[in-house]
């Protein structure tokens, strides 16, 4: 048999932490679409992987939107 104290319940997130992450994100991605636009890449190694970074922030922010979406 499970102890009565073996269950701890929490909180559930606020959906403002969720906004709050969402809203870094994008800023992030606009910086470095930004720098990117701008000719900052060295070679097309490190323009490969600036734009990997940015499809990465891309797939999170649809995360973001799925999460956001389910909890309506």
């Amino acid at each position: 048999m499970v102890p009565a104290d073996a269950l701890s319940i929490f909180a559930t997130e606020s959906p403002y932490e969720l906004r709050n992450l969402r809203t870094k994100i994008a800023a992030r991605q606009s910086t470095l679409a930004g720098q990117l636009s701008s000719g900052c890449a060295q070679d097309w190694p490190d323009y490969r992987e600036r734009v990997g970074v940015i499809k990465g922030l891309t797939e999170a922010l649809q995360i973001c939107d799925e999460l956001q979406k389910r909890e309506r």
